[in-house]
C-alpha cells in the first residue's frame, strides 16, 4: 500500500512539474508610452507588448487589465496590435471613465517573440508634475495547442510592467537637449522641445560633415519629444567609434550637439 501511494505521489508531482521541465523561459510585458514626458492636451500612445522570446511555447490566449489615473489621462481610443493571428479580440471599454480597460485575445496557432496586442491612446488632462499611475495586470495567459497556464512564467504578474507618464510644463521655446548617455554604446536618447507644432528635422552627421542618418523628418505637435539613435547609418550598419553631430531644426530654430560613440 505504501508503495502504491508513493507511486501516485510521484505521478502527481510529475504532472505538476512537467510544464516547468519542458517549457523553460520567462515572459514579460510592457505598457510603455512612446514619450517619457507630455504636456496638457497632448495625445499619447501606449503600446501593450508581450515578450516571449525565451519561451518554447507560443501564446494562445490572454486576458489583461490596464489601469491608470483617470484624473491625469483620459481614454481616447485604441488601435489593434500588430500581432497577426488573433481571430478573437475583445476590448471592454465600459469602465474607462473609472480608469481601467479590460481586453483579451485568442490565437489558435499561437504567437511568439515580441507580441504587440493593443495600442491604447490617451489625452493628457492632468496638471504639471502629476503621474499617470499606469498598471498592467494579466489575469489569464495560456499556451497554444498545449493550453498550459503561462502565468507562472510571467514576471511581476500582480502589477505587470508599466512606465509612468510625467506631465511637464508646456515649453515656451525651442530647445535641443544634450544626448544621454554621452559617450554612449550602443544607443543614446536626444530630447527636444517645441512651443508650437512645427516640421522637425533631426539628422546625424560624422566629424567631416557627411550625413549618417535621419532620425526625424516630420511634423510634430507642441511639447517635449525624443529620438533614439542606435549608432547605425541609413543602411542599418553600425558606424565606427568617434564623434558625431546631431543637427536639429524646427521653423527658423537650428541647433547642434556633439555625441561620442565609444564601444
Amino acid at each position: 500500500m505504501k508503495i502504491v501511494i508513493g507511486m501516485w505521489v510521484w505521478m502527481l508531482l510529475a504532472v505538476v512539474l512537467m510544464p516547468a521541465l519542458i517549457f523553460g523561459g520567462t515572459i514579460t510585458a510592457t505598457a510603455v508610452p512612446q514619450t517619457d514626458t507630455v504636456v496638457r492636451d497632448q495625445t499619447v500612445a501606449v503600446p501593450i507588448n508581450i515578450e516571449m522570446s525565451t519561451m518554447q511555447e507560443r501564446l494562445g490566449s490572454y486576458s489583461v487589465v490596464l489601469r491608470w489615473n483617470f484624473r491625469v489621462l483620459q481614454f481616447a481610443g485604441y488601435q489593434p496590435g500588430t500581432a497577426a493571428g488573433f481571430i478573437a479580440q475583445i476590448v471592454n471599454d465600459s469602465h474607462v471613465q473609472e480608469g481601467y480597460l479590460r481586453f483579451n485575445g485568442v490565437n489558435p496557432h499561437g504567437a511568439a517573440g515580441t507580441i504587440n496586442i493593443l495600442n491604447v491612446l490617451f489625452l493628457v488632462i492632468g496638471k504639471e508634475g502629476e503621474q499617470s499611475g499606469l498598471q498592467l495586470e494579466f489575469t489569464a495567459m495560456a499556451a497554444a495547442h498545449s493550453f498550459i497556464d503561462l502565468l507562472p512564467y510571467y514576471q511581476s504578474v500582480q502589477t505587470g510592467v508599466a512606465k509612468e507618464i510625467v506631465i511637464r510644463k508646456e515649453p515656451q521655446e525651442f530647445t535641443l537637449d544634450q544626448n544621454y548617455p554621452n559617450p554612449f554604446n550602443p544607443s543614446t536618447k536626444i530630447g527636444c522641445s517645441l512651443p508650437q507644432a512645427e516640421h522637425v528635422s533631426m539628422i546625424v552627421y560624422n566629424a567631416i560633415g557627411q550625413r549618417i542618418k535621419t532620425l526625424v523628418d516630420e511634423r510634430k505637435a507642441a511639447g517635449h519629444h525624443a529620438a533614439i539613435w542606435d549608432g547605425t547609418d541609413e543602411d542599418g550598419k553600425i558606424v565606427p567609434n568617434g564623434a558625431y553631430v546631431c543637427r536639429y531644426s524646427a521653423d527658423s530654430f537650428v541647433d547642434t550637439i556633439q555625441m561620442v560613440l565609444m564601444k
